[in-house]
């Protein structure tokens, strides 16, 4: 052969090569999509499955504005960070905030007991910068050894850096309910007294645009539980 005829010859072996293995690439990303789809919608119908147990099982809910001390720390009647929808003065309008704690109380309650001891406190909170990308994650204060008739917000200050457990549970999620009135998406949206929208949308990576990049895109998940109150 001709060294004419060698250089064609490897010119085309490598644009056939070089053809082949973006084709064996975008198998491959397609293929690492779908796994991630599907994994992601796993851990949504996990989390969308603890919720709406907690719902019919826990005794009370409370919802905050975030996990941040300065807004779940209030533990003087009437509670004020606590958010609720004031049907007294403007029955439309509907707060929503990161952070929902079940309750659960000793039951049956002992004799002689004026009020109901807690006895587990399960949240669930939305870490990082409101209206941003940020992790979904659980904590657990467990109390059934020494059930206590303290306020919620007590609970949390006092068990929040010591004896609570705290687990990753969504990573890269961003809120998507708007407060009514607001401009910064929270994760947990207030319908009415007995009724919660959580809205949010998971992110393959930790970027916040739009793009056509297969590693950024999102899944969005919408539910409706309705607590006992």
């Amino acid at each position: 052969m001709s060294l004419t005829e060698i250089m064609i010859a490897l010119s085309l072996f490598v644009l056939v090569m070089s053809m082949a293995s973006k084709f064996m690439i975008e198998i491959l990303t397609n293929a690492n999509s779908s796994t991630f789809r599907l994994d992601q919608s796993e851990y949504i119908q996990k989390f969308s499955d603890q919720v709406l147990l907690h719902a019919r099982r826990a005794n009370e809910f409370v919802l905050y504005k975030s996990n941040a001390s300065a807004d779940r720390d209030d533990a003087t009647a009437p509670y004020v960070d606590r958010l609720a929808v004031d049907t007294s003065t403007d029955p439309d309008t509907h707060p929503a905030g990161d952070f929902l704690v079940f309750v659960y109380y000793e039951i049956p309650k002992p004799a002689g007991q004026a009020l109901h001891r807690k006895k587990l406190l399960e949240g669930y909170f939305l870490e990082g910068t409101a209206g941003q990308i940020g992790k979904l994650r659980k904590v657990t204060i467990d109390l059934s050894a020494a059930p206590t008739a303290d306020p919620v917000e007590k609970i949390l200050t006092d068990h929040w850096g010591s004896d609570a457990v705290f687990t990753d549970f969504l990573l890269n999620v961003r809120s998507l309910a708007l407060p009514d009135g607001g401009t910064v998406p929270r994760f947990f949206y207030l319908r009415d007294s007995r009724s919660i929208i959580i809205a949010g949308q998971i992110y393959h990576a930790s970027k916040n645009n739009i793009t056509s990049d297969r590693r950024t895109y999102t899944d969005s998940f919408s539910f409706t539980i309705s607590p006992r109150s």
